[in-house]
């Protein structure tokens, strides 16, 4: 077994695991962020320490971030993956659909910007290693069929979304999907960290102003 699919299995494997604590510990704010920032230093530290992890260009795509198709790589992407996102809240909304764990309120607005612009980067980084480029590298070094292994990772990813619900899970699976095109198609895995980031901010930091608007006084 190679190292890469060592690594993949065992940060999915965290993946969808880590939200236990989250669910059954349900943590303030401070202690959310603390534990975030934590192992998605640590994973971002050992994935690109990693020689086949800090350059793609064999894999057919780079870090870079082509701004020249900014319009494709990156602006429609981020349209249509929060719209995507919107109508799966729309949906579980309308349904009533269970989530199990909600991001607790943040008690700190200095803390709260440093959650939504390192932490989120952190985010958009950790996860597109583990949930993209390490797919990308195994597809290389296995000879595996790029589209199972796109779905498989696809499906992995929204998996670890459970405690969100399972349109939150569905709709991450796409997510997912879309990230590969726009990693193959674009050759840029750099606009999928961007449109992570960029998603991952509408939601979470909409969200966070609201509840910071509503604290108690």
């Amino acid at each position: 077994m190679g190292v890469h699919l060592i690594i993949y299995l065992a940060c999915t494997l965290f993946f969808l695991g880590n939200d236990f604590f989250f669910v059954l510990g349900a943590p303030d704010h401070a202690t959310f962020t603390l534990f975030e920032f934590t192992y998605r230093v640590l994973i971002v530290a050992v994935l690109f320490s990693l020689p086949t992890l800090q350059h793609l260009h064999d894999c057919g795509t780079s870090y870079r971030p082509n701004f020249l198709q900014a319009g494709d790589s990156i602006i429609a992407p981020t349209v249509l993956i929060i719209g995507l996102f919107l109508v799966e809240q729309s949906i579980s909304y309308q349904f009533g659909i269970e989530r199990y764990f909600e991001f607790p309120p943040p008690d700190s607005f200095v803390l709260f910007l440093l959650d939504i612009t390192l932490g989120l980067a952190l985010v958009s980084f950790s996860e597109t290693l583990v949930s993209v480029v390490l797919p990308l590298r195994m597809i290389q070094e296995y000879r595996l069929s790029g589209w199972w292994m796109m779905l498989v990772a696809s499906l992995l990813f929204g998996l670890s979304h459970w405690s969100r619900g399972p349109t939150t899970m569905v709709a991450a699976t796409l997510a997912n999907i879309y990230f590969f095109w726009i990693a193959k198609q674009r050759r840029s895995v750099g606009a999928v960290l961007i449109v992570h980031y960029l998603v991952d901010l509408y939601f979470f930091g909409s969200q966070g102003f609201v509840l910071m608007d509503n604290r108690p006084s």
